[in-house]
């Protein structure tokens, strides 16, 4: 329990976790102003009472550490150097790390037989964005299996493949 005290000599707030035994032993007149459970907005709300008995927040005292960090700025709302600058002490701090081989384990298990499905409309979002970085392609089809993919224009066909799509409803 956060509780507000008001200190008569010399006039004061005093914000603290104590109760009011251990404030008598240091102050002779004052009164309990209010309690609160968390720290949340502690500091507001003691700025208000003292705004209300006409103190000054200098003449706010505080027993306790209350630090209430300021918001992290994101990495692209400072400039470029400063960018580059958090990227490499984070790559840094990267390297050389080794993994156990229990580890590498549970991470190879979770990832066998996981297999990317792609819509029809993302494959031809894919097949847009390499066609936009000067590659070219054409659908070739396996008929035995129904398989289509995309060939790029100059490789050699592949064994059992055709060109076009067969379409499977």
């Amino acid at each position: 329990m956060y509780r507000v005290f008001l200190i008569y000599k010399p006039k004061k707030l005093v914000v603290t976790k104590e109760t009011d035994r251990e404030i008598r032993k240091n102050y002779s007149s004052f009164e309990l102003l209010n309690t609160y459970k968390t720290k949340k907005k502690l500091r507001a709300k003691a700025e208000e009472l003292a705004s209300n008995y006409k103190i000054a927040k200098e003449d706010i005292e505080y027993t306790f550490y209350l630090h209430i960090p300021p918001p992290l700025r994101p990495i692209t709302s400072r400039p470029i150097e400063e960018q580059l600058a958090i990227r490499k002490k984070i790559s840094e701090a990267k390297k050389g790390f080794k993994m156990s081989d229990e580890w590498k384990a549970k991470i190879s298990a979770a990832n066998k037989g996981r297999k990317v499905v792609r819509t029809p409309a993302e494959k031809l979002m894919y097949a847009g964005f390499r066609t936009k970085a000067g590659y070219k392609f054409k659908w070739i089809t396996n008929p035995y299996t129904g398989q289509n993919k995309q060939l790029r224009l100059g490789d050699p066909l592949p064994e059992d493949f055709i060109y076009g799509v067969k379409r499977t409803t």
